[in-house]
């Protein structure tokens, strides 16, 4: 984790697409360990990190494929955030998978659309859950 701190110093991190993308995964890769590893707490500022990493890399530069992971990376995070009844936080997550979700789908062609109404439904049903 020492190595992950130190590597957030360099000063050109935030400029290249493809650096951010690599430092997005890795901070997700370090959260999901963290989840085997049952320290569930300590992962989370882990998925922020991805999220907020992932969310710069899609701000350089519109992609479909990054926004798409950008939407799961939403809900992953939604279900972290409930498996700990941080219930309220989780719906936030969802709610705006859902919304890029949406946004995927308006600018997708219609082969796309079929993953996207799939993945759109799973978090709708997390919605509805959490609404309950």
């Amino acid at each position: 984790l020492s190595w992950v701190d130190k590597s957030t110093s360099y000063p050109n991190l935030n400029q290249e697409r493809s650096t951010l993308e690599g430092l997005s995964k890795l901070y997700y890769f370090i959260a999901c360990d963290l989840n085997i590893f049952n320290k569930n707490e300590d992962a989370l500022p882990f998925y922020e990190k991805s999220i907020n990493t992932m969310e710069k890399c899609c701000a350089i530069n519109y992609s479909q494929l990054y926004t798409q992971e950008l939407a799961s990376s939403h809900y992953q995070y939604a279900r972290q955030l409930e498996s700990l009844g941080q219930n309220e936080m989780a719906l936030i997550e969802a709610q705006k998978s859902l919304e890029l979700f949406h946004f995927l789908m308006e600018q997708s062609g219609s082969e796309m659309n079929n993953d996207l109404e799939e993945n759109k439904n799973i978090v709708e049903e997390l919605i509805d859950d959490l609404m309950c």
